[in-house]
């Protein structure tokens, strides 16, 4: 969950509450599919270059030849 405004406030005590039983909680709009509704072209750019930033990150191996300290 971001501070984009796209995740209503009304569900962070639900967020909460779920974190006490779980490890991980996610708040997405694209849980269910891509979900932009009513969104300016400025704030889908910004998502998709967001998006595209952190894709090196997603897709990295840990690759168990590689040195360790």
């Amino acid at each position: 969950m971001d501070a984009g405004g796209s995740h209503p406030a009304i569900f962070l005590p639900l967020l909460l509450t779920l974190s006490t039983r779980a490890d991980l909680v996610v708040g997405s709009g694209y849980l269910n599919g891509v979900s932009v509704l009513n969104w300016n072209l400025r704030r889908v750019l910004l998502c998709l270059r967001s998006s595209l930033h952190v894709l090196p990150l997603a897709l990295h191996r840990d690759r168990p030849h590689a040195s360790r300290l």
